[in-house]
């Protein structure tokens, strides 16, 4: 369990150096006896499992700043997930559909729950968190553009899973009501909006915000929740009405 933690720690924070005190303090505490040579041990297993040459698709190096974990792109779902998500942001304007493919192919790589759920000592850290916001960010997004490109039942498995793993995201919720209601699903979309307007007032004593209004007035109206755009027509907003202020496995290193 141990060396599966220093991996998804290091995975973290890809190519970049991660203190050994900081280590220490998560494998073991920092008054664990002889910790620094077990965590020695536990960065020698790890470079066995991938190799030490220079070829090897992954690397563990022992740095100034500490112990660093080399990779590509294409050897970590996480950054895989970053430059899927960044060149969906690239196409956005100029290929609309290429853009969408890039945003659902990354949004894939979630299929199986948050970062590290299984690790008790990270479930809390604020870089799963950064990387959960990067998650949701990406997904409002590639509905906007679902929305624009009438690809709304593909998009729809997606918000349906993280609107269960984000209860209050506002945005998330309003991408949800509009998807159900504009592929035909008026009464399913009226009953998402009760249950997160219920759930918003009871459990955080808030009313819904602007968004969650606004699609369900849509739904209401039997409109779409954002005016129709041509795809190709200059790159749309994606994301844009989201509101910041209110509340709202990617460390698999593959060989």
């Amino acid at each position: 369990m141990r060396r599966r933690l220093l991996l998804a720690r290091l995975a973290l924070t890809p190519n970049v150096p991660v203190g050994r005190e900081e280590l220490l303090d998560l494998l073991w505490g920092r008054a664990a006896p002889a910790a620094m040579s077990l965590l020695h041990t536990q960065v020698s297993r790890l470079r066995r499992i991938f190799g030490t040459g220079p070829r090897d698709p992954q690397q563990i190096t022992l740095e100034p700043g500490g112990y660093r974990l080399g990779v590509e792109q294409e050897h970590l779902d996480l950054l895989e997930f970053r430059g899927r998500i960044a060149l969906g942001r690239r196409l956005t304007g100029a290929d609309p559909q290429r853009a969408f493919q890039a945003y659902f192919e990354a949004q894939g790589m979630f299929r199986s729950g948050r970062p590290a759920e299984d690790l008790l000592e990270l479930r809390e850290d604020p870089l799963v968190t950064v990387v959960l916001d990067e998650t949701v960010d990406a997904a409002v997004e590639l509905a906007d553009l679902g929305e624009i490109l009438d690809r709304q039942p593909e998009v729809l498995p997606i918000l349906r899973r993280l609107t269960a793993q984000h209860p209050w995201h506002e945005a998330l919720h309003a991408r949800l009501i509009s998807a159900l209601a504009t592929t035909g699903q008026q009464a399913p979309a009226l009953e998402a909006y009760e249950r997160i307007r219920s759930r918003l007032a009871e459990e955080l004593g808030i009313d819904p915000g602007p968004e969650l209004t606004e699609a369900r007035q849509a739904v209401l109206e039997q409109r779409s929740r954002a005016p129709h755009r041509t795809p190709g027509a200059g790159a749309p907003r994606l994301g844009a009405r989201r509101d910041q202020s209110r509340p709202a496995s990617m460390m698999r290193a593959r060989n």
